[in-house]
């Protein structure tokens, strides 16, 4: 499989490898989400993170030391903080009904995918 990351040092590298990452795990656990509700015959705007998908959560979590995931958990932290000021930056912009319709979007929607 061809590295498709840019060059620019290790740092650089390992950067790219998390923010590509991220956005994996935020198109594929909304996917996962809707494909669940599908199956179940469930509206996928009530959904939360549940079952197995958790439990792989956690299965990867504990390959991690106490120390390692502190460091994760802050910067998850920062960055789901991060992306949510900038979504009230870009649903400040809309026009006074899109702002109202953005706003009826409950937190496990892409909008606000975990991020409290």
């Amino acid at each position: 499989m061809a590295d498709f990351y840019p060059v620019g040092g290790d740092q650089a590298r390992i950067r790219w490898i998390i923010i590509d990452a991220l956005r994996r795990y935020g198109t594929d656990s909304g996917r996962i989400g809707h494909a669940f509700a599908e199956l179940h015959r469930l509206q996928a705007t009530g959904l939360a993170f549940f079952g197995s998908l958790g439990d792989r959560a956690h299965a990867v979590l504990d390959g991690f030391t106490d120390e390692e995931l502190r460091f994760i958990a802050r910067f998850i932290t920062a960055m789901a903080d991060s992306t949510r000021q900038y979504v009230r930056e870009l649903e400040g912009r809309l026009p006074r009904q899109a702002r109202a319709n953005a706003a009826m979007l409950p937190a496990s929607s892409p909008r606000g995918a975990g991020s409290g």
